[in-house]
């Protein structure tokens, strides 16, 4: 299994401590251990646009927030797929 490390673009804004991850921040990040390798096969080197997990109502700087269903794929042939493992948060509340 390979893995991808996600980093934050927004400072500004944290959950319960945590950074705020937003659509743009799991784009192009490069892919350690691509499990993608033989001679058929273009190993991924690093993730294309989430298919799934972008807020349809939350945005940071314009920005759509990522949930924890984040899953795109990368851009290995075939390519392979990343989802998140481990959120940081489970529940976000806003208080007026």
């Amino acid at each position: 299994m390979g893995r991808i490390v996600s980093q934050a673009a927004e400072r500004w804004i944290s959950v319960s401590g945590a950074p705020v991850l937003v659509e743009t921040d799991v784009l192009g990040r490069p892919v350690v251990a691509c499990p993608n390798v033989s001679t058929n096969t273009k190993p991924c080197t690093s993730t294309m646009p989430p298919l799934a997990g972008p807020s349809l109502f939350v945005r940071v700087g314009g920005r759509r927030v990522l949930t924890s269903s984040l899953s795109g794929l990368t851009d290995g042939v075939p390519p392979g797929t990343y989802r998140v493992l481990q959120p940081v948060q489970s529940l976000v509340r806003v208080d007026r």
